[in-house]
Order: C-alpha cells, then structure tokens, then sequence
C-alpha cells in the first residue's frame, strides 16, 4: 500500500501513534475489528469513522460511521465541531480529529 497520507493519533496516556493512510477511504476502528486501520483504543468502535483522502489536503474527508463514543473535529482557530453520523466533513490542514 502506498501511503497517501499520515495520521498522528494521540492516545490518552499522551503516546502518539503515525498511521499511514491510503488515497480513497479508510476506515477507522478499534483493534480486532473489521477497519483499515485499527487503534489500541477500547472507546472506539469497531468501525469507527471513515477518512477519504483525495489528491491534495483540500479533497481529504471524514464521516462519523455511527459510532457509540461519537466524533468530533477541533478547527485550528480551536473550535469543536460535533460530528453528525452520516455527514461528511472536510479535514482541513491543521485540523484535530477527536474519536471516541
């Protein structure tokens, strides 16, 4: 798989994580589900969220897949942005996606 782009996952404990992502969709979930990438993290679902990554940073995507622990992006002028499941939101540079 050739990398598209990368994800820095912060957990709570204050690790980070780099996952690569791949143009198109990816979806996000807790380790030991059916997601494209899984994190070590039990309050995500199982399919969490879908990131789509188009050609450059303007065509990147993501969309709450109707998780329990719901989602939410931080702008960068630092405003939180609740996640409705099923709508998709752009991810601009900069931005913070928080999950679960």
């Amino acid at each position: 798989m050739a990398a598209a782009a990368s994800l820095t996952v912060r957990y709570s404990n204050g690790m980070d994580e780099e996952v690569l992502l791949r143009f198109g969709s990816n979806v996000i979930g807790k380790r030991g589900g059916p997601a494209d990438v899984t994190l070590s993290s039990q309050s995500l679902s199982r399919r969490h969220a879908m990131i789509k990554v188009g050609d450059s940073a303007v065509d990147c995507t993501v969309e709450d897949l109707g998780s329990t622990n719901k989602s939410a992006i931080v702008t960068p002028s630092g405003e939180l942005q609740a996640l409705e499941p099923g709508t998709v939101y752009t991810l601009r540079e900069g931005a913070q996606l928080v999950m679960g």
